[in-house]
């Protein structure tokens, strides 16, 4: 049993039943040994002297030695002995129980010194601490209990680094965690804390103040301050909060996951459920400010914020997943401002709307106002269930075309003239611009020109080459192409908007035009009929072979047929024989001409 003048704590683990993590080695020196005989055994074994034990426990070592130490099959007594090792050195007196050879109980009195790694290591022992975290290097003065079943107790004083200082009665069980005591002291703070939690609930009274470093040292959460006077229950399902609190701080964790970072944060309680709420921070790396109230036990919450800036994909991406906010259900309503909102490289002004929560499944937006290059928006978004439907509504009025379309990303010096416009548009299953999806535009603008649009200087070159217009018809480049009108009525279906009449009035000539534009993919397929006139009838007029002239009796225009179609930054144009015309397009052009018209079929030279 002994090697070397030691006993291995190894065979000695099996009678004291203390557990297959502890190994070691055990001698007394200057010790006496003591039993008793009856009949066919030894009872009352009790030795007694000067410790020098080596432990090995959870993967640290720790020596035990000096003092006074005497052992028996119910008792352990331990008089000033010395402890080192794994980051913590002192003396601890106290007792360990012992019964049918098996620990039960202790409660010894330490005066320790530990390192960062120690109270890591010792606070990751107990049970129901995951809000909290330790790793200073200290000391400790006061008492320490176990019991078997997990019950614990810590009585006395750390005093950590700089001025810091905990003063700490607390208990725990499996399912309790009893802090009837802790109070925090140091230059910049003083508070008083008491926390009762158990399998039916918590109950926590605070007051005083928790600042700076000293929050962050043994708080998970990421507060910068605290402070306040309040009681919180939470038993049995019913929650009451009483008093008045203030924090700051980056609330990600405690919020489950709502990345919500705080200047300030004040909530005022009567004892009830509802909170008062007001404050300021940053929300997705963005400012806002606001208030309004909060249900403990509804998980319901109705806000007004202000905010200057939104990135939209990252504000959706916070509902998307199932688990959002833990998988909890949370209900709430917000009456939010933005200053701005980017989407897709746009950036949406002064946008007003309400947004709607009824997690972990629903959510939605009611966009009461915004602004996206002077072109008003609204409408709405709804996602249940991941599935999103989305109503936008677009109106402009009395506005330059020129500044519009530089805005949205097009080709500066494209157009310029006054416009207005109304668009409405809903999503289908396949998104705003896919399957399902349906809606209206109308666009009417007057007394402007088109300085670059591929289509139209393609076309254009067509009829400067034709036997009939060559050489008459202007080309963009330099003036650009006046018109006196131009509007278009069309229907959205299925991603597709179907022109059902565009019409652009200029002075030298009429464009008519009807087809689709495949909104996802930028694709067109355009039937146009150029209606030459005023400046050109001298010219057409000395035509006798077409047998239609613009003056005279007859009042009959010539019409020019073409096809645009192919990618809308590059389609291709060319002409189209008169029978390729359906009623509908010509029904416009004469509708708009009030005159009868004449198809012919562009030639031009090979």
């Amino acid at each position: 049993m002994a090697k070397g003048g030691f006993f291995d704590l190894e065979i000695l683990a099996p009678i004291l039943k203390l557990g297959s993590t502890l190994s070691g080695t055990f001698e007394l020196k200057k010790g006496a040994l003591a039993f008793e005989v009856s009949p066919l055994k030894v009872e009352a074994i009790r030795v007694q002297g000067i410790p020098n034990v080596r432990l090995f426990y959870e993967g640290r070592t720790f020596n035990i030695y000096h003092g006074f130490i005497e052992a028996s099959q119910e008792l352990l007594v331990l008089r000033g002995v010395s402890v080192q090792g794994s980051g913590v050195q002192g003396t601890a007196t106290g007792e360990v129980h012992l019964e049918g050879g098996g620990f039960t109980s202790a409660r010894l009195s330490l005066d320790l010194s530990f390192a960062e790694e120690f109270s890591e290591w010792l606070l990751g022992l107990l049970p129901h601490a995951e809000a909290f975290k330790l790793k200073e290097k200290g000391k400790f003065e006061g008492d320490v209990s176990v019991k078997t079943g997990g019950s614990w107790g810590i009585n006395g004083v750390f005093q950590l680094e700089g001025d810091l200082r905990l003063f700490v009665d607390v208990k725990g069980e499996r399912d309790l965690l009893e802090v009837k005591r802790l109070r925090v002291l140091s230059r910049q703070t003083n508070a008083d804390i008491s926390l009762h939690r158990d399998s039916e609930g918590q109950f926590l009274k605070f007051s005083g103040s928790l600042a700076g470093e000293d929050l962050k040292r043994f708080l998970q959460f990421g507060l910068r301050s605290l402070k306040g006077d309040f009681v919180y229950k939470d038993r049995g399902g019913i929650k009451a909060f009483f008093g008045w609190c203030e924090l700051s701080g980056d609330l990600s964790k405690a919020l489950e996951g709502l990345p919500l970072n705080m200047h300030t944060l004040r909530m005022e309680g009567k004892g009830d459920t509802a909170l008062k709420v007001s404050g300021s921070g940053t929300f997705l790396n963005t400012q806002v400010e606001g208030g309004g109230s909060f249900d403990l036990a509804q998980r319901s919450f109705d806000l007004k914020l202000k905010g200057d800036g939104l990135d939209w994909e990252q504000f959706r991406s916070l509902f998307e997943k199932r688990n959002a906010f833990g998988g909890k259900g949370l209900k709430g309503r917000i009456e939010a401002e933005v200053g701005e909102v980017r989407l897709q490289g746009l950036e949406l002004r002064d946008v007003k709307g309400v947004i709607g929560l009824d997690l972990p499944s629903k959510w939605w937006i009611d966009l009461k106002g915004g602004e996206l290059c002077g072109l008003v928006l609204g409408g709405s978004i709804n996602s249940v269930e991941g599935a999103e439907r989305m109503e936008l509504s677009v109106w402009a009025s009395e506005l330059e075309l020129g500044p519009v379309t530089a805005c949205l990303g097009l080709k500066e010096g494209l157009a310029d003239g006054v416009f207005l416009m109304e668009a409405k548009v809903f999503s289908g299953e396949g998104g705003l611009w896919g399957e399902g999806s349906e809606g209206s535009l109308y666009l009417y603008s007057r007394k402007g020109r088109i300085y670059k649009l591929t289509a139209l200087s393609k076309l254009f070159a067509l009829l400067n080459a034709t036997e009939i217009l060559r050489g008459k018809v202007p080309e963009l480049v330099g003036k650009g192409f006046p018109y006196d009108k131009f509007e278009l009525v069309g229907k959205v279906r299925d991603g597709v908007l179907f022109v059902e009449e565009g019409v652009i009035e200029g002075q030298a000539l009429k464009i008519f035009m009807e087809g689709k534009v495949y909104l996802r993919s930028g694709q067109v397929d355009l039937t146009v009929l150029v209606a030459p006139f005023r400046t050109l009838d001298v010219f057409l007029s000395n035509i006798p072979l077409l047998g239609y002239v613009l003056t005279g009796k007859s009042k009959t225009f010539l019409s020019l047929p073409f096809k645009v179609e192919g990618d809308y930054r590059q389609p291709d144009v060319f002409a189209l024989p008169p029978q390729a015309i359906g009623k509908g397009l010509l029904g416009i052009v004469e509708r708009t001409l009030r005159v009868p018209i004449k198809l012919v079929e562009p030639f031009t030279p090979k």
